[in-house]
């Protein structure tokens, strides 16, 4: 009886052992962001969320030396990253830490790297929105592509037929006098200038943009004979 009653107080304190070092385990986590130079970004903003398990989230921003650290729960599940800040592209990543056969209190290491973003980021962001149709997204990178880059003619084709597809006829028709401003006499703005007037009923104007459309669309035909039919370039479509 008496030892059964010391190895029973032996596991325990085994347990109790165990139980204090496991407490004490740490599972820190760096991050360092740079730019495309290499040199420290701060103000980033930084989200960890667990990909599985019990609920977990941490955030913040980065420091002057483009750090930040936080106290993840433990290494045995991955983690989604997030790195954004106004002016740059936003990064997202998954941190796959089991594969890593990480040991408690090691420090997991994590370097980004933001790119500074670009009218023709926004422009291809709204592209792929589109394509999932999420119109109200495609239209608002569409949108932050033309305010970046005014000329950007691919932008401002793009919006008005994202504006008719949204039923915005106005909008459509300011976007297609925008192309016409920076491409004279291109086809798919007057087809879609024609569209936005129809629907704004003023059938009138719309006539007269359907002609200068027809009358383009057989100009690219003779010259398209002449130097042949591959040389018309196809027009830009979203599938919405």
């Amino acid at each position: 009886m008496i030892r059964r009653t010391a190895s029973l107080a032996l596991v325990a304190l085994a347990l109790l052992t165990a139980s204090a070092a496991s407490a004490k385990d740490k599972f820190p986590l760096e991050l360092r962001v740079t730019n495309e130079e290499g040199k420290p970004v701060e103000g980033a903003l930084a989200q960890l969320t667990a990909a599985s398990g019990d609920a977990f989230a941490v955030s913040g921003t980065t420091d002057r030396k483009g750090r930040f650290e936080a106290a993840l729960p433990d290494f045995a599940r991955a983690y989604r990253l997030q790195v954004s800040l106004a002016g740059f592209n936003t990064v997202e990543q998954l941190l796959d830490l089991p594969a890593q056969n990480l040991k408690p209190n090691r420090t997991v290491d994590v370097a980004v790297t933001l790119r500074v973003r670009t009218a023709a980021d926004a422009y291809n962001d709204g592209a792929k929105a589109l394509q999932k149709r999420d119109l109200a997204t495609g239209l608002a990178r569409l949108e932050e592509a033309a305010r970046m880059k005014p000329d950007f003619v691919e932008a401002w084709r793009a919006l008005a037929q994202v504006y008719l597809a949204a039923d915005r006829p106005a909008d459509a028709l300011a976007a297609t006098d925008k192309t016409l401003q920076l491409v004279a006499n291109d086809a798919t703005a007057l087809r879609d200038r024609y569209d936005a007037l129809i629907a704004l009923g003023r059938a009138e104007e719309g006539v007269c943009s359907s002609e200068r459309h027809k009358v383009q669309v057989l100009e690219r035909r003779k010259r398209g004979a002449k130097v042949g039919a591959d040389s018309v370039e196809p027009e830009m479509q979203f599938a919405l």
